[in-house]
């Protein structure tokens, strides 16, 4: 097993790549999370589940990886948990986003509000 220093995604043995932050990846699992200083529990919440497109009121096709860096911009800490499994129609497993308890609400608002604005051209005005 290997892990992403980056994003701490897993991987099987034989990759040497992370496919999303593209550097090289550890041996072993990834570090625990670090212990909070304050003694109390941070409480994760999911926000979002991966499986199927459209699902839950989200815009289809959203990118875990990408949902993740948009709020981790804005100050949120986000977490991608892959459960492995077979779906109805083949095999497959859940992805899932999560947040602090107390950043659910901001994090869907901030995930929606990048989602859901209109795409711009590329290139901008003024171009022909």
């Amino acid at each position: 097993m290997a892990y992403c220093p980056e994003c701490f995604v897993e991987y099987m043995e034989g990759k040497t790549e992370c496919i999303d932050c593209h550097v090289a990846l550890r041996p072993g699992p990834p570090p625990a999370p670090a212990a909070d200083d304050s003694g109390d529990d941070v409480e994760l919440v999911s926000i979002r589940d991966f499986v199927g497109s459209g699902a839950e009121g989200w815009p289809e096709g959203i990118d875990p990886e990408l949902a993740r860096a948009v709020l981790e911009k804005e100050g949120i800490p986000a977490q991608i948990a892959h459960s492995p499994g077979i779906s109805m129609i083949g095999p497959g497993g859940a992805t899932e986003l999560f947040v602090r308890k107390e950043d659910a609400v901001r994090a869907a608002e901030v995930l929606k509000a990048f989602f859901d604005a209109p795409a711009e051209a590329p290139g901008g005005e003024g171009e022909s």
